[in-house]
């Protein structure tokens, strides 16, 4: 497929990128990393190679080459090389840009020294509070008379710190909505415009990332680009071709990582011969080649789609998520728990069955889940702390027969170190018992009450560390602290009573768990501690408040699976 796409002419000019890359980019990588931004001259080099405006016209100083297959070239040999130098921003962004919509005058004044590599550009669009909302732009661009005044904050602005140029997307008329956006371009020098030093990122080093901003910038009317109000539509029309940038330089680092892995697996020795000849080595290598190859042929017809004007929108952001995306979906999935659990103080188990679907977003370290549930209970009994005015305690037991439960959970967990994860959950779920079928205690009678759980919020933090134990198994430590806040109806011989009660938990355990497949099999020891407070609302004052502390131990054994 790759024969079939680049002729012998592209494949001189591949020559001649690795070359230029060798010479002039790689022995200054290592300053470039620690100043966290590469030198101008190694622009003007690029210009005079010609890596610069490959497909603008030569009258603006480009090649006139209207063939993204060189700009294909350009980025993957970069990618490869495992430098960060912005030369995409100004091929495929910066100057796609101005060859739509700039009037022959701007072509003329910006277009030229960007070939030769006189001045960098940059597109900036992410703010603070905008990253792929584009149409949520907070900078303005106020006309005033023959100019227009700008105000804002761009972030995450790759050539942020040497760019001469900058398309900027602001919002001309900020009641609008996207309708009311513009594109102008700032040139260095513009009083109010202004730049922040380089990010330090973790990869990337060598390319300047940095924030700009714009104080009271005076631009005239002469630097809008296109037709005022139309700034969205015109960055919604480039996408396909800047998506395709991202999609070809990741799918180059993979190409490019698997490559180094063969390498590595080849040369390594463990038990007297190279890990490459394991057979699991071989199984795992051979799914990543497998994966690598099928992306390839994916992305290389939709470089010719490129070409040929028939690359869809849908189809760029397809490559550009599967290839380049830090952060993959699981996507939703259902799951099935069955629970015991049994208390110390009686000797009867309460059962479970939960139905949920669940949905995570997770990179190295940071996991998001979204969690639908509903539960069943049996043989469900209801332990009544109660204090009474002299001080003493009373503990009830309270059958309540079927219990039934459905909520919806957000959690966020941070993995800072392998084993250890600290989470974060919001939550909101609706409980209903039925009618009990024994008394209560002191000053209440349950008999016959049917309590009505309307919607409860809770919140908790919780931390686990988890110790590999064999294959499958693993050492759980947990530690969590929750908050719960709920109101419910207690229906007594036609009397309604309505209560607010909130609970104060902290929670301390061991356990093991032990995974296989889409099996789980979890047993965890709890230690309790419950401050309780219920409040009567009916009649107006705080009645049977119930604080209970050191709450025996409770072991749990569940057995969840994955369809």
């Amino acid at each position: 497929m790759r024969e079939n796409m680049f002729n012998e002419e592209l494949q001189l000019f591949r020559d001649m990128v690795q070359l230029f890359i060798k010479n002039e980019i790689i022995p200054n990588v290592e300053e470039w990393s620690k100043a966290g931004v590469v030198s101008r001259e190694i622009w003007r080099k690029a210009g005079e190679t010609g890596l610069l405006g490959t497909d603008a016209p030569e009258v603006y100083g480009g090649a006139g080459i209207n063939d993204f297959r060189y700009n294909t070239v350009i980025i993957e040999e970069i990618w490869r090389s495992g430098v960060a130098i912005g030369f995409s921003i100004t091929n495929d962004l910066v100057i796609p840009y101005l060859m739509r919509y700039a009037t022959d005058e701007q072509k003329q004044r910006w277009i030229p020294k960007l070939c030769s590599g006189e001045h960098v550009s940059a597109l900036a669009m992410t703010e603070p509070i905008a990253g792929s909302d584009v149409a949520g732009t907070k900078t303005t661009a106020i006309l005033n008379g023959d100019h227009y005044v700008v105000n804002g904050q761009k972030t995450f602005i790759t050539n942020g710190v040497l760019a001469d140029l900058v398309i900027v997307a602001v919002k001309t008329d900020p009641q609008a909505g996207a309708k009311g956006m513009s594109l102008l371009v700032l040139e260095r020098g513009m009083e109010g415009f202004t730049h922040g030093s380089p990010f330090e990122k973790i990869g990337q080093k060598s390319q300047d990332t940095a924030e700009i901003f714009f104080s009271d910038v005076k631009v005239p009317i002469e630097n809008r680009l296109g037709e005022e109000g139309r700034g969205f539509q015109y960055l919604m029309e480039n996408l396909p071709q800047e998506r395709m940038t991202i999609a070809v330089g990741a799918m180059a680092a993979v190409e490019a990582m698997l490559d180094y892995t063969i390498e590595y697996c080849q040369e390594r020795k463990a038990f007297g011969q190279s890990i490459g000849s394991f057979q699991n080595s071989k199984f795992k290598l051979a799914e990543m080649k497998t994966e690598a190859e099928v992306g390839r042929v994916f992305i290389d017809d939709c470089i010719l789609q490129l070409n040929a004007k028939t690359l869809s929108p849908e189809k760029a952001a397809m490559a550009y998520a599967s290839y380049s995306e830090s952060f993959k979906s699981g996507g939703w999935n259902a799951y099935f728990i069955s629970t015991m659990e049994q208390f110390d103080y009686d000797a009867e188990y309460v059962s479970s069955v939960e139905l949920g679907y669940k949905s995570t977003m997770m990179n190295n370290r940071l996991r998001l889940n979204a969690a639908y549930y509903t539960s069943k209970f049996t043989d469900f009994q209801v332990y009544q702390f109660q204090q009474t005015t002299k001080g003493q305690t009373f503990i009830t037991l309270t059958n309540a027969g079927k219990v039934s439960s459905s909520g919806f959970e957000l959690e966020a967990s941070f993995i800072p170190v392998s084993g250890l994860t600290l989470s974060a959950t919001l939550g909101n779920n609706d409980t209903n018992y039925d009618e009990f079928k024994d008394g209560g205690g002191p000053g209440v009678d349950y008999s016959g009450n049917k309590l009505e759980f309307s919607p409860e919020n809770n919140n908790s933090f919780s931390i686990d560390y988890r110790y590999p134990v064999g294959n499958f198994g693993r050492l759980k430590f947990h530690y969590d602290k929750a908050n719960k806040a709920g109101f419910f109806t207690n229906n007594n011989n036609n009397k309604e009573t309505n209560w607010v009660e909130a609970h104060s938990i902290a929670n301390l355990g061991v356990g093991l768990e032990a995974a296989s497949g889409k099996w789980s099999i979890n047993y965890v020891i709890n230690n309790l501690d419950d401050t309780e407070y219920l409040i009567n609302k009916t009649e107006s004052f705080l009645r049977f408040p119930r604080v209970h502390r050191g709450l025996p131990k409770t072991s749990k054994f569940s057995v969840k699976y994955n369809f």
